[in-house]
């Protein structure tokens, strides 16, 4: 399949992305609102509406492009799949526990919580697929409103890359599905209090098996280097360091890692790797700029400058 038009769309979207030398002129202003008036200069807003909105906006803008403008229901399932599982999840458990779940949930247009939240208290199925109705049925069977906060999040989270990896099974979507899930990995290679606690959590269908997550976290220097893709090897590599100063490094590159990966791929016509390379990298854009705008509010501009989601 040729992603000819889809990479000729994205082409001038990339052309318009923001630049590294603008967040540094963000975190270089004096105060918020001279940020917020460099947002709305860089994103031709008027003047009545917030920085806030703004960004809340080209969120929302480029969620529906890539619902809409996806090149095949394939891409276009990459971007929603995880979105609409994690809000299942969150309302599940916000039931589960009698807690409101509104304000937890990522709200787009293109799916109605609501709805969601209305067949799940009628513990009517019909609405999900297969694979999620089996997961939310099994899930109120499962367990009680005194599980602990731990197995609810474990149980949601280790079914989410097993059923996106029935979803793509070949090709760049499973390799991206697959460092999704290594990403999940190592946060508990990096956070976790024992060997046991990273086995009993980690969710095996990433390209690292369980073995070689035991070798991170036995800190082995062979097993490391034996890990083909170098943006992994390099998250890997920040497990060995000290937690407190690599914290920043490890969250950064981890947050990148897809980008990365597609970034070398984007020019191949058989992949959808250059549409899926934008929306990462608009993600990313949205994500600098509320950092930034974070950090001059709080008059801790310069932490932030090795945060931003670029490249060293």
């Amino acid at each position: 399949m040729s992603y000819l038009y889809s990479s000729g769309v994205v082409s001038v979207k990339e052309s318009q992305l923001l630049k590294k030398d603008f967040f540094l002129s963000l975190l270089s202003c004096n105060n918020s609102l001279e940020a917020e008036n460099l947002i709305k200069n860089a994103f031709h807003s008027p003047e009545d509406i917030s920085a806030d909105e703004i960004l809340d906006n080209q969120e929302n803008e480029l969620w529906t492009f890539a619902t809409k403008e996806a090149p095949n229901d394939m891409v276009k399932s990459f971007f929603t799949f995880p979105i609409v599982y994690d809000n299942i999840a969150t309302i599940c458990k916000a039931q589960m526990v009698g807690v409101d779940w509104e304000n937890y949930v990522d709200n787009y247009s293109w799916f109605d919580n609501k709805k969601i939240a209305s067949f799940v208290a009628k513990r009517d199925f019909s609405l999900f697929s297969k694979e999620i109705a089996e997961v939310v049925k099994t899930f109120f069977e499962k367990f009680t409103p005194q599980s602990s906060p731990e197995e609810l999040d474990r149980y949601f989270k280790q079914n989410k890359y097993k059923i996106m990896r029935l979803m793509f099974k070949k090709g760049l979507l499973c390799n991206l599905t697959k460092l999704l899930c290594d990403k999940q990995n190592l946060s508990l290679c990096f956070r976790a209090k024992s060997k046991e606690d990273l086995l009993d959590n980690a969710v095996d269908c990433g390209f690292l098996s369980k073995n070689v997550l035991q070798g991170i976290w036995d800190k082995d220097n062979y097993i490391i280097g034996q890990i083909a893709i170098e943006p992994l090897r390099k998250i890997a590599d920040l497990v060995f360091e000290n937690k407190d100063k690599a914290l920043i490094k490890f969250e950064k590159e981890k947050n990148m890692l897809t980008q990365k990966f597609c970034e070398p791929l984007r020019y191949d016509m058989g992949s959808p790797a250059q549409f899926v390379y934008y929306v990462l990298s608009k993600s990313a854009e949205i994500k600098n700029c509320r950092m930034c705008l974070l950090f001059v509010r709080n008059n801790i501009a310069e932490k932030a400058r090795q945060m931003l989601l670029f490249g060293d």
